[in-house]
């Protein structure tokens, strides 16, 4: 959803995988806002724009306009999924996934990849970020599938919450 909750953004896999904006209010199709194969996307707090993984260029991250059918423009060089923007659209915590994911947060107006804030011996699955931004909780594939919760603002050490297999955690309000 849009954050006035009045459109959809959706990948249309009956269209080579290209990305849709409809309305929340009908049952149209929409119309393709992308002309290549992308999945993942996510839409800034002012829905202004919409972040997702280009799959047509190495599995990049881009960033467009919500209201045209331009492409936009790589706002990563290496490969990204999962985009999520910070509560005032500043930054831009992803998964890079190369011999396991990891957690980048980047200026989310540059091309710069970012800061890895995971461990390098982390493989990160099923991320969610807090809603005011200051953890994030993730289970570690290398670990047993435990899920930890890390601060994203500092290098501090990542707590563990709980043991066992877990996966997609949340936030609640």
């Amino acid at each position: 959803f849009s954050p006035d909750s009045q459109s959809i953004i959706y990948t249309n896999t009956n269209d080579g995988a290209k990305l849709y904006k409809k309305s929340a209010s009908d049952n149209s199709n929409g119309i393709p806002i992308t002309s290549v194969s992308s999945r993942m996307t996510t839409v800034s707090p002012d829905g202004k724009y919409i972040v997702y993984t280009n799959s047509s260029d190495g599995v990049k991250l881009y960033k467009k306009s919500i209201n045209d059918s331009a492409d936009g423009i790589p706002i990563t060089s290496i490969t990204g999924y999962n985009a999520k923007f910070s509560p005032d659209g500043k930054y831009i915590i992803y998964e890079y996934d190369y011999y396991g994911r990891k957690l980048y947060k980047k200026n989310a107006d540059d091309s710069a990849d970012g800061n890895q804030i995971t461990s390098s011996d982390a493989n990160i699955n099923t991320p969610a970020i807090s809603l005011d931004w200051k953890y994030v909780i993730y289970t570690d594939m290398n670990d047993g599938w435990k899920l930890y919760k890390k601060s994203i603002e500092n290098d501090s050490e990542r707590t563990l919450l709980i043991s066992g297999w877990w996966i997609y955690p949340t936030f609640s309000p």
